[in-house]
């Protein structure tokens, strides 16, 4: 089941709706950690810097979370060769 979301993206305070898809979700850093290797503190230097992958802010609490298939598709780009 698709579901609708209001949050942030990235360091914007304008307020953005975007749809879940089936199958994917919003994971957090630490679940980013896990999955990739980089380390908490490098993906909140990409994020200060404005680089690396994209994420989100959630409304009300801020928490921090990235959406599982950008996640793949940065690490699928960002792995071929050149």
């Amino acid at each position: 089941m698709s579901k609708l979301l209001t949050l942030y993206r990235g360091k914007s305070t304008e307020e953005i709706t975007i749809l879940l898809k089936d199958g994917d979700r919003l994971i957090t850093e630490k679940e980013v950690s896990l999955l990739t290797g980089w380390s908490r503190r490098t993906l909140q230097q990409h994020r200060y810097a404005g680089k690396g992958l994209g994420y989100f802010k959630l409304k009300g609490s801020g928490a921090v979370r990235y959406l599982f298939s950008e996640m793949c598709a940065y690490i699928s780009e960002s792995s071929l060769p050149e």
